[in-house]
């Protein structure tokens, strides 16, 4: 779900630029990660024949990419904890593609990750895949806004109808075609 670019600190302000990439679905514990992000700058070091002088005092590290699977947004800094990046991962590897897709928008909404996931895993979220006019359609065809005559059906303005769910709470994502509410 998560892949980081690791660089060991020290050995980037001496003006090299050797990135371990680390998926996350590998990880439960960041001492692991950190040490293999020290064993691969060793060997790097090695391989290179680079003056060694440095490599005895490893300790700091800094994130300088990351890659994230499918609609997944998230936003942290180069220095993120990396054990609650590594917890986040696990946590996200057992969401499936919605459920995903709607951490994400709660995270655009100004949400922190535990709080996204926090809501979604409330069940207080009902969502449509598609556009908020599409599910506005479906709403009044299934009956969930009242009974409504088939005669007038044809008459009902879908688009502004999706407007006034807006002003509701209801929510669409256009990046993620995703349309949602909470209750």
């Amino acid at each position: 779900m998560i892949t980081l670019y690791l660089r060991e600190h020290g050995t980037h302000n001496l003006g090299y630029s050797i990135d371990f990439v680390a998926n996350l679905d590998n990880y439960t514990d960041e001492n692991d990660l950190v040490e293999d992000l020290f064993n691969y700058t060793r060997e790097k070091f090695d391989e290179e024949e680079i003056e060694k002088y440095y490599l005895e005092n490893m300790e700091e590290w800094l994130i300088t990419d990351w890659e994230l699977e499918g609609n997944l947004k998230l936003r942290f800094n180069e220095y993120a904890n990396l054990q609650k990046l590594i917890d986040l991962n696990e946590t996200l590897n057992e969401l499936d593609d919605i459920e995903i897709k709607l951490v994400s928008c709660f995270i655009d909404s100004g949400y922190t990750e535990e709080q996204a996931i926090e809501k979604v895993n409330s069940g207080d979220v009902y969502y449509f895949e598609g556009r908020l006019e599409d599910w506005a359609e479906e709403m009044v065809e299934e009956g969930l806004l009242g009974e409504v005559d088939e005669k007038i059906l044809g008459y009902i303005d879908y688009e502004k109808l999706a407007r006034d769910l807006a002003m509701d709470g209801y929510t669409y994502d256009y990046k993620l075609n995703i349309s949602y509410s909470t209750y």
